[in-house]
């Protein structure tokens, strides 16, 4: 299967192609976008509900369900 990046003037490029620096920056970059997606996510849905959560406990529990909704999660804590 043949999967292209679009780059960002616009010329797309075979992934097999990419170097390894290229690869790198646009999973940096994938990963960056993704955390500014969550945040933003968050903030909209505090400012619709008025729905806060409070204390590391809080967090912390929020932040399991996430991790355990997560296919690709992988726990580095505990070899297998």
């Amino acid at each position: 299967m043949e999967i292209y990046w679009t780059q960002k003037n616009g010329k797309k490029i075979l992934v097999d192609d990419m170097t390894e620096a290229h690869a790198k920056n646009t999973l940096k970059m994938l990963l960056r976008n993704m955390e500014i997606s969550k945040q933003k996510t968050q903030k909209e849905f505090t400012e619709l509900t008025g729905f806060k959560l409070n204390g590391d406990m809080a967090n912390e529990f929020n932040d399991q369900q996430e991790m355990d909704a997560d296919p690709f999660y992988e726990d580095t804590d505990y070899p297998y």
